[in-house]
């Protein structure tokens, strides 16, 4: 898994209003996946091969079977043009559903079904049985804050992930430090590129 940035991507990332796009997230996820130790990210573009194409993306699947060998799994969604971020813990058997513009208008029962459906494939590869999900539960924090503009939702994302990984807490991300928080961003990619 390796995701290569080209200079207009970390041009772009400190821009106020950039809406960031599947490389740059994805690369910062990545780099979020590595500080931890037992963390794995499902990329943005294997998850959307899933929702788009179901079992058809088997490829994709098989070549991401280790989610059972870790304790927490990424897994952001690009829905049109916003972000959302799943986290699974599977240490303590729950989902975690981030949405920064706390918003109803998003499919997310269908991402829910889904991952459910990934999560007992990846169970099956690992166990050889379907998982029981009567212990299982849901979160949707809304304690992280709430974007205050239309293009911030992945860099609200890319801090999640990174304190719910690492405990790091973050101050509020408003219009007004947006660009402090992009910068950070790209410093972080530019350091472990």
């Amino acid at each position: 898994d390796r995701y290569d940035l080209s200079a207009d991507d970390l041009k772009n990332l400190i821009q106020p209003n950039y809406e960031l796009n599947d490389t740059i997230l994805n690369a910062h996820l990545y780099l979020t996946a590595k500080l931890v130790q037992n963390t794995i990210l499902f990329d943005s573009v294997g998850t959307h091969a899933f929702i788009q194409r179901g079992f058809a993306a088997k490829d994709i699947i098989l070549s991401h079977n280790e989610w059972f060998k870790n304790n927490i799994v990424l897994f952001p969604i690009h829905h049109h043009q916003h972000w959302l971020m799943y986290i699974i813990d599977i240490q303590n058997k729950f989902i975690v559903e981030f949405d920064s513009a706390l918003s109803n208008t998003f499919p997310k029962t269908k991402y829910i079904q889904s991952i459910l459906k990934l999560l007992d494939v990846q169970h099956y590869l690992s166990f050889g049985r379907k998982i029981d999900f009567k212990q299982w539960s849901i979160a949707r924090p809304k304690c992280f804050g709430q974007q205050d503009d239309t293009s911030s939702c992945g860099v609200h994302c890319a801090l999640f992930a990174r304190s719910y990984c690492t405990a790091t807490r973050y101050p509020p991300i408003t219009r007004k430090v947006i660009v402090q928080y992009r910068n950070l961003i790209a410093m972080d990619l530019i350091a472990h590129a």
